[in-house]
């Protein structure tokens, strides 16, 4: 799936699939990001082998980091 949605994207952009979305959305409390819940898109996109799929489109910053995590 993570080939099916890799070849999805476009520039600057990461598509991710339902669960790692669920896993992200768990761990937004322990690190620090210029990505907001909100700019998280849902979309269905319609992958080979795994038909009609829920899955997230987070747009990147073109220079940066967007996620970083604390050491605490």
């Amino acid at each position: 799936m993570a080939s099916r949605l890799e070849n999805k994207c476009l520039v600057n952009e990461i598509i991710i699939g339902k669960d790692f979305y669920n896993k992200l959305n768990l761990e937004m409390e322990y690190i620090s990001t210029t990505i907001h819940k909100t700019e998280i898109i849902k979309q269905t996109l319609n992958l080979k082998g795994f038909g009609d799929t829920e899955c997230y489109k987070i747009n990147i910053p073109e220079n940066g980091t967007f996620i970083s995590y604390n050491n605490n």
